[in-house]
């Protein structure tokens, strides 16, 4: 059993080699030696089948380590990056600590995150590896999944003005810590340490906010006040051009300029006011995009709770079940919490779901157009 999980171990790190292949160009003697390395490395830690777990680890590290140094160079690849990152501490950093998250842990919980697809190795999720590290490492990674891709590039190009000062991605951070702020003030009295409740907080708003769906406390216990924070991060979501789903955060700021232009134009109604994201003025077409965005995504919210509830179940289960699955987070409130699953719903409940996660992971628009009728009529 032990051989199996390091071979499908390594079988998942050979995925990220395929995908690392395609940036490789094979006139480059030196990225093809690092490459047959790398590969070298994997084929004797799986025959090794732990047996001289040092060396193993060794190896593995150097590995990894040329990978990531031919990754620096690939800079319009930065995603690849992270994903060997959050291998490597994961990995190597669990065993500083001394909780030795095996390799194929290490693996599977980094591509869970960067994906934002939160399914863990443990039925518990991650509160199952019972580490503290381990969370801090999900919870830094989580929000850096959720954060535009283009900024990355920006670093990694040294334009780092344009990076920090992107407007998206200081209204993510300020959100973020608002969030956790206000949930550590809600529930330290329930933990026995405050560092536990910042830690919990942490975790539960980045994993919400980033749709990733991994789960340490169950916050169906918090109070209300908490819960419905946690709901408006799953609405909110991250960032455009990230992995994760909801809304996203440069629409939230698109919709507040707006709110504000048109307060202002209440009492000047002949003044000329134009959104601006940036420092760059709006189109008008990209407004009202966002704006049938909106309009979309609460009509089949609403729609969705609708058909749930005629089973009879709470507003909190069905709502809560249709924002879970329509901003692609995983878990809900109540019946639906961090705890329980979807199974016991009846067939054309799931189906309802099933086409909200289908909707929310494609931006809604490519969906409605799909069952369309103008979509299939023929042209005349």
């Amino acid at each position: 059993m032990k051989r199996f999980s390091l071979f499908a171990a390594n079988l998942a790190g050979t995925a990220v080699l395929a995908d690392l292949v395609r940036y490789l160009q094979a006139s480059t003697v030196t990225r093809l030696l690092i490459l047959l390395i790398v590969i070298a490395i994997i084929a004797y830690f799986c025959w090794s089948g732990g047996k001289d777990e040092k060396s193993g680890c060794f190896y593995v590290f150097v590995g990894a380590s040329l990978t990531i140094m031919d990754l620096l160079i690939l800079t319009e690849h930065s995603s690849l990056m992270s994903y060997a990152a959050e291998i490597i501490v994961l990995f190597f950093g669990s065993r500083i600590t001394g909780d030795n998250l095996r390799l194929f842990d290490s693996v599977v919980t980094s591509f869970a995150t960067a994906g934002t697809g939160g399914f863990s190795v443990l039925n518990s999720s991650i509160l199952g590896y019972n580490s503290k590290f381990v969370e801090w490492v999900c919870i830094i990674f989580m929000f850096l999944f959720g954060v535009n891709f283009n900024l990355y590039y920006f670093l990694l190009t040294k334009r780092y003005k344009e990076a920090f000062m992107d407007e998206e991605f200081r209204t993510y951070v300020i959100i973020n810590v608002t969030f956790v702020a206000l949930i550590t003030l809600n529930i330290m009295g329930t933990y026995p340490h405050i560092s536990d409740a910042i830690r919990d907080s942490f975790f539960a708003v980045n994993t919400c906010m980033s749709t990733t769906g991994f789960g340490t406390a169950d916050f169906d216990l918090w109070p209300t006040f908490s819960k419905i924070i946690l709901l408006l991060a799953m609405c909110i979501g991250c960032s455009a051009g990230s992995t994760g789903g909801g809304i996203k955060v440069s629409r939230v700021v698109l919709y507040t300029k707006q709110i504000f232009r048109d307060l202002r134009l209440s009492t000047r109604p002949n003044t000329i006011i134009k959104v601006r994201m940036n420092k760059r003025v709006v189109d008008d077409k990209v407004i009202r995009g966002v704006n049938v965005y909106l309009v979309i995504y609460v009509s089949i919210t609403v729609i969705s709770t609708l058909l749930l509830s005629i089973e009879g179940y709470s507003i909190t289960t069905c709502f809560s079940g249709v924002v879970a699955c329509f901003n692609n987070i995983g878990p809900g409130l109540e019946l639906l919490g961090p705890t329980k699953n979807f199974d016991f719903l009846s067939m054309g409940s799931k189906i309802v779901l099933i086409i909200d996660m289908l909707a929310g992971r494609l931006e809604l628009f490519p969906i409605i157009v799909l069952f369309s009728p103008n979509t299939w009529r023929k042209a005349k």
